[in-house]
């Protein structure tokens, strides 16, 4: 009886107490489902994150795809300069830029009698009206009635704003617009939007930009002609959204 009682430490009572730690370590590990599910949903999220990216990649590869060809068929269709004189129109309005080409054309068109008033539309504030007349080779009495200088355009979009102001003040129904070869699309398009009404007759000036193929000249020309592309792909949206970009 004796023996029996003074059992301690036995080998059985070890092990019942081995496993309870055991089912207690067990019980605080998170379910093997549980763990699972984990681990998909960050292979989930990273699968998402990484497809998420190759679109917006490969869409942005597709956009850059689409302006060059846009780029290329912009080239390909910009007018020729203007060989036939334009018809009488009301009035001839002229946007500055490209140096004094465009004004001196549309001082000769106005000279020979193509309309009643003369438009340069964008001159700078510092240019005055007797260094423009330097460039007159018609006669000082019709330049100095009906030349008229806007001095309030900053871009083609502001040239079109001007003239139209111009052309309802003159009850003008028909006028000549003059301006470089690679701008004419741009200032066609804003100036249609502009006075919708108004018949516009295109005169191009060649800019040297393009040689006799209408192939780009040179690295600057490139340069130019593709940020002038860009230009009038915003004008065309702006034309069908009035309100993109005011």
């Amino acid at each position: 009886m004796l023996a029996n009682s003074s059992r301690k430490g036995h080998p059985s009572d070890n092990k019942g107490i081995l496993a309870c730690h055991t089912v207690s370590l067990q019980d605080n590990r998170p379910a093997g489902p549980a763990r699972a599910h984990s681990a998909i949903l960050f292979i989930d999220w990273s699968t998402d994150r990484r497809l998420h990216v190759q679109r917006l990649f490969l869409g942005f590869i597709l956009l850059i795809l689409l302006w060059g060809i846009g780029l290329a068929v912009f080239i390909g269709s910009l007018p020729a300069p203007s060989r036939d004189a334009p018809p009488r129109t009301d009035g001839v309005t002229v946007y500055t830029g490209g140096g004094g080409a465009r004004i001196a054309a549309g001082m000769n068109l106005f000279a020979e009698g193509t309309g009643q008033r003369l438009l340069i539309s964008g001159v700078h504030p510092d240019t005055t009206r007797n260094r423009l007349s330097e460039l007159w080779e018609g006669s000082t009495d019709l330049f100095t009635c009906c030349v008229d200088l806007g001095r309030e355009a900053m871009t083609t979009n502001g040239n079109a704003t001007e003239a139209s102001q111009w052309a309802e003040t003159n009850n003008y129904d028909e006028i000549v617009l003059v301006t470089s070869d690679y701008h004419m699309p741009r200032a066609i398009a804003s100036t249609r939007a502009r006075m919708p009404d108004v018949t516009v007759h295109p005169y191009v000036v060649a800019s040297g930009y393009l040689d006799g193929s209408g192939r780009p000249t040179s690295r600057k020309a490139w340069k130019k002609l593709a940020g002038e592309y860009t230009k009038y792909v915003l004008a065309r949206i702006k034309a069908f959204i009035p309100f993109v970009g005011n």
